[in-house]
């Protein structure tokens, strides 16, 4: 039901040598029945445990097995259809959206291989665009009434949660902004309310004394001496 298309079974002994090991062989699975398709029979329990004791004689490819409480989704649909010319496929694939086309001869029930999953709360349905209800079929699967004609059928993940975050997440990023806008605002006008301090006058430094001892400025140099004497005569 969940579109298996392969099946790995251990694998056969070869007879020529018994003895060589074997490893696990992937064939494909004769009972896959698709991504959708529609059943012919209808038949609704009352309550999921009853619902769990039909799956094991149910024949998925044709008969289907419905909750009563999903009764509304189902609304006046017979307990035998033919869905003789019908046909459904998948053609678009996303984790969070999913396209089906449709062609129904009559007004019809189709399986999904898709979980059935807080219909009408987070996965949301929609034909032609418009909202349509659906509903769980076989325990875990879901179902869709689907009118005659030609349809496109979609499936999309859009929980009011996400939404509730993405709100949550614009007010604290806004919030962010604005508390960023005040601190700059805030420092730039501290800086402008200070008053400017006028530079230190620097004050210079002593000089330092002379090293020159008497002693050395009363030694005269010998050639000074000869020249004073001379001037003398």
């Amino acid at each position: 039901m969940l579109n298996a298309k392969y099946v790995i079974q251990p694998g056969q002994p070869d007879p020529a040598n018994p003895q060589q090991p074997t490893g696990p062989v992937v064939i494909p699975n004769p009972e896959v029945l698709g991504a959708a398709w529609f059943v012919g029979n209808v038949q609704q329990v009352a309550n999921a445990d009853e619902e769990m004791a039909m799956m094991k004689t149910l024949n998925p490819r044709d008969s289907a097995v419905v909750d009563k409480r999903f009764a509304t989704e189902l609304g006046n649909l017979p307990a035998r259809m033919d869905h003789t010319g019908s046909s459904i496929q998948l053609t678009s694939y996303r984790p969070d959206k999913l396209i089906y086309q449709a062609n129904a001869a009559s007004d019809g029930l189709a399986i999904f291989s898709e979980v059935y999953y807080r219909g009408h709360e987070d996965w949301q349905a929609f034909i032609d665009g418009k909202p349509a209800p659906h509903l769980r079929a076989n325990y875990v699967l879901r179902a869709m009434r689907i009118p005659a004609g030609k349809h496109t059928i979609e499936f999309r993940f859009d929980p009011p949660l996400a939404h509730t975050g993405d709100t949550i997440d614009l007010i604290c990023n806004v919030l962010l902004i604005v508390l960023i806008g005040f601190v700059v605002f805030h420092e730039g006008r501290n800086r402008r309310s200070q008053p400017v301090s006028e530079p230190t006058p620097v004050t210079p430094l002593p000089s330092e004394p002379s090293t020159t001892t008497p002693q050395q400025s009363a030694k005269v140099n010998p050639s000074q001496r000869k020249t004073g004497g001379a001037k003398t005569r």
